[in-house]
């Protein structure tokens, strides 16, 4: 009787791993099916800016005014 047991759940576990592999890969919205109609994502332009890392952007002159306030004077 417990090899019967066993057997029984066995192919019950295996039965239910077939199916759901079955439905996940080939059913109508499966990873293999024919159907084309998914959702398509696009990410939008909204997060697009001009950053200038060039040396015309900077103002160095600004930048040693504030250092040298903070430094006090020498």
């Amino acid at each position: 009787m417990k090899q019967f047991s066993t057997l029984f759940l066995v192919s019950l576990l295996s039965g239910a791993t077939t199916l759901g592999a079955y439905k996940l890969l080939f059913d109508n919205n499966g990873y293999f099916s024919k159907n084309n109609n998914k959702i398509v994502t696009l990410a939008t332009d909204s997060n697009n800016k001009n950053v200038g890392f060039s040396a015309e952007n900077v103002d160095f002159t600004e930048a040693a005014e504030k250092n040298n306030s903070y430094c006090g004077s020498r």
